[in-house]
């Protein structure tokens, strides 16, 4: 037998074998195939058929192969020699960074690959992964603390990973320590902190405290679970972090706690008394790191107080005219500072006993009266809770004060002259003044119910009121009110218009989610009011004195119940019957189609377009369009009802087609978008009839719809060779000697295949004399020329390419006197994500 021809061979991923191929030979019943490497690493197989499988195969190693036919009765002669790289090797000399650095792996470059995948397996089988394209190196993130990693590399070429290297172990840092507590001693300062051990023995600890401000943080290191810091300073807030460490390894520390020093004693303490109210008022200096303040007040009588407060003042009641000594305490919720030595005062001296006071409440003048104590000079006060103060003086026991405000209470003093006070702060005994007369009284009537709600403005002092109305006919209707409000609700009607608005339509406009209402005006009305109102309550309005206006920000996908209320500038109408509407979604926009690979005369169309923002929104896509171009052969198909922005449908070839798509939600459907028109790909031609000599050859077909180009392949020869394309329905061709045509080069075999998500290896068949070669690639869908390439040797990787698309690929020989004929078109689709 002859030699077999256009020995090829790819790369088989699953199990690094080399897939080898060939044209058979005639008269051949079976072949020996025979791969011999450059290290002398030999393989063989036997087969009947065209293609063996040679598993074994050494990584990085060159190949060369060569195929011998047998009959029955002889050997034939074995092809040419065809060379073959094997799969590259997993990288060598992987290190990982040290510990407690950056989690990063390196490893030696292997000529030629694609890429590196780094795997971290931990011993309970999670495991984080890196990659690398080009560098030699990449860095893990997210691995736990306190794990030992084993760590492996391998290489990415043609699609194929390689063998993992071998193993190293990464260990990472250890995790902080948990339970970190603290207390404080009250008396020294001290802080005692304590957490839980590390599970890792031999740790050491190191304890960082941070007293916030410009100091900065100080680390102390220990072996045990506990430590304790003196030489605290007063009111101090520490944030306290832990970390563990293993030799030169520190971890990360944990999430801080804060714990609080003693309070600082408080400063400069003061005292100052009230005449009359006899209160004592006692203010400071506050100090660092306090909750609150006590005073603490104590009468060489006996009598004791105190007071409390967050701020730095507070004030409690005395007995007049007595000596007391008073001390302060700061404090926090575990602790109290030193006290504040003790301050002496007396109290306010005692004022007139015996005071009784009669307001005359027609004039709001008051007649104070006292014990009277001897021959003296007396003053009356009486002072309000704003400060107002008003007094009568007296040689007796009595006196009026007059210019008294309405509506206030007034406490009562009497003060003669033999004592000294340089303000009257106020008494127990309180008098409160004649209610205020009301003003600014209001009147707001509705028309509806025939009720009026009178207003008014009143003193501060609670207060009675009679609210009286009197018709024009003398009726009247008198009420008591402790407010400054009343409604009447016993009003006889008078004459009442009613007036509501009809023939309400409304056009939503989903572009900018508004409602456009009109109804039918009516006579005498100056106002309306539109009114939408969703099912959960919430209400939009909109105002006009014409019969239309719009109601904005409508919430896409909502049912509003639209409504409309009129107004004569007095009284308003009741609003109109309702009418329900929805706010229905946009149709959407930028319907696109991808055309997928014609498969028995079937193509897939996936349909797209933008997603609509408008909540819980479905869509459906419609198609309309004919068959092979005949009115009389109609489509009608549609998809179902999805929340996907994408659907595939098939259609046969040849047919013209109209698609639409719609979106819908609880409010409603939307309009059909723009209709997106476009035809399959042209069915075969049918009625193809061959005739000629030895000479000539004249093939001739039908026409087939929406076809603009033919092409006529010889396909005795394989793979089949295209001899020419036209644009009529006949062609005469020449014959020609196969071993003249094309100076003896034939089209590649094409091996193509995805390399990563943005590339495609391609890789064909040798052409004994050919010196480089053609490759064309197009995108599918594209209206642009297809990209041509010179390429020198059988294979090349194509990068840089759009995911999730779709790629053909063709290629011919080429040599300084001719070109061979282009190879069939391989098509090729792009995932999203690297294949594994």
């Amino acid at each position: 037998p002859c030699a077999p021809q256009n020995v090829s061979a790819t790369l088989v991923c699953s199990n690094h074998s080399a897939l080898v191929s060939w044209v058979g030979s005639p008269k051949a019943e079976s072949y020996n195939v025979t791969m011999t490497g450059r290290d002398g690493h030999t393989h063989h197989c036997h087969t009947n058929t065209t293609s063996c499988q040679l598993p074994g195969i050494h990584c990085g190693e060159t190949y060369s192969i060569t195929v011998t036919p047998s009959s029955k009765t002889c050997t034939g002669h074995p092809s040419a020699v065809y060379s073959f790289q094997a799969g590259l090797c997993a990288p060598v000399n992987v290190t990982v960074s040290p510990a407690c650095e950056d989690s990063t792996v390196s490893w030696t470059h292997v000529t030629g690959a694609e890429m590196y995948v780094a795997t971290a397996t931990a011993a309970d089988g999670h495991n984080h992964t890196c990659g690398s394209n080009y560098s030699s190196s990449c860095s893990f993130t997210g691995l736990h603390c306190g794990e030992t990693y084993t760590v492996t590399v391998v290489t990415v070429d043609r699609g194929c990973w390689s063998e993992p290297s071998s193993a190293v172990e990464l260990r990472t840092a250890l995790c902080p320590p948990t339970n970190l507590t603290g207390r404080v001693s009250c008396d020294t300062n001290a802080l005692t902190l304590t957490w839980d051990p590390s599970p890792v023995s031999g740790v050491t600890y190191a304890l960082q405290t941070d007293p916030g401000g410009q100091v900065p943080p100080s680390v102390y290191t220990t072996s045990n679970t506990s430590h304790t810091l003196t030489n605290g300073l007063c009111g101090q807030r520490y944030a306290v972090r832990i970390a563990a460490q293993d030799g030169n390894c520190r971890g990360s520390y944990s999430s801080p706690i804060e714990i609080s020093t003693a309070p600082c004693q408080p400063t400069d303490l003061i005292a100052r008394v009230d005449c009359g109210s006899n209160k004592g008022n006692f203010s400071w200096l506050g100090s660092s790191g306090v909750s609150f303040y006590t005073v603490e007040v104590t009468g060489r009588h006996g009598h004791v107080a105190s007071c409390s407060s967050d701020a730095t003042s507070c004030a409690v009641r005395l007995d007049c005219g007595r000596s007391y000594s008073a001390t302060l305490v700061a404090s926090t919720e575990s602790c109290n500072s030193s006290r504040h030595a003790d301050v002496h005062f007396d109290s306010a001296p005692c004022l007139m006993e015996d005071v009784s006071a009669e307001l005359h409440c027609s004039t709001n003048v008051m007649d104070v009266s006292w014990t009277e104590t001897g021959s003296d000079n007396y003053t009356a006060w009486a002072i309000s809770a704003d400060g107002h103060r008003a007094s009568c003086n007296a040689t007796s026991n009595s006196c009026s004060i007059r210019d008294l405000r309405c509506g206030e209470v007034y406490e009562v003093a009497v003060t003669p002259s033999s004592i000294h006070c340089p303000i009257i702060a106020g008494s127990d005994y309180k008098v409160q003044t004649a209610p205020c007369k009301p003003e600014n009284t209001t009147v707001d009537q509705s028309c509806s119910s025939n009720t009026a709600t009178v207003q008014w403005s009143q003193g501060s002092a609670p207060q009675n009121n009679t609210v009286t109305a009197t018709s024009a006919s003398g009726v009247n209707s008198t009420r008591d009110s402790t407010e400054s409000s009343y409604s009447f609700l016993d009003l006889s009607c008078g004459q009442l218009y009613t007036f509501t608005p009809d023939g309400l339509s409304v056009t939503f406009h989903c572009n900018n989610q508004s409602a456009q209402l009109s109804w039918t005006p009516i006579d005498n009305a100056v106002d309306y009011y539109g009114c939408a109102q969703a099912g959960n309550g919430d209400m939009l309005h909109c105002h006009s004195r014409n019969p239309t206006c719009t109601i904005q920000d409508l919430d896409c996908g909502t049912v509003y119940n639209f409504s409309v209320q009129a107004s004569d500038g007095k009284c308003n109408s009741s609003f109109g019957d309702p009418v329900q509407s929805g706010a229905a979604p946009c149709p959407p926009d930028n319907v696109t189609v991808k055309l997928m690979a014609m498969q028995m005369e079937i193509q897939v169309m996936r349909f797209s377009w933008t997603e609509v923002t408008c909540n819980d929104t479905d869509y459906i896509l419609k198609l309309t369009g004919s068959l092979l171009g005949d009115s009389q052969a109609q489509f009608d198909l549609s998809s179902y009802w999805t929340s996907t922005t994408y659907f595939e449908i098939p259609l046969p070839c040849g047919s013209a087609y109209s698609a639409t798509v719609e979106s819908r939600n609880a409010a409603g459907t939307s309009n059909p978008s723009g209709a997106l028109n476009g035809t399959t790909a042209p069915c075969p031609p049918s009625g193809v009839a061959y005739g000629g000599n030895s000479s000539f050859a004249t093939v001739s077909w039908n026409a087939s719809v929406f076809a603009t180009t033919f092409r006529v392949y010889d396909n005795s020869v394989k793979p089949k060779a295209r001899l020419c394309s036209t644009a009529g329905l006949r062609r005469d061709l020449s014959v020609k000697r196969p071993e003249t045509e094309n100076g003896g080069l034939s089209a590649p075999v094409l091996d193509v295949k995805p390399a990563t998500s943005t590339g495609i290896f391609v890789g064909w068949s040798q052409i004994e004399t050919a010196t480089h070669y053609s490759l064309m690639i197009r995108k599918q869908g594209s209206s642009s020329e297809p990209e041509e390439m010179r390429v020198y040797g059988e294979s090349i990787v194509l990068t840089d390419l759009s995911p999730d698309s779709i790629y053909c690929v063709w290629v011919s020989a080429r040599n300084s006197a001719t070109s061979g004929p282009q190879s069939e078109p391989v098509c090729v689709h792009l995932g999203e994500g690297l294949p594994q």
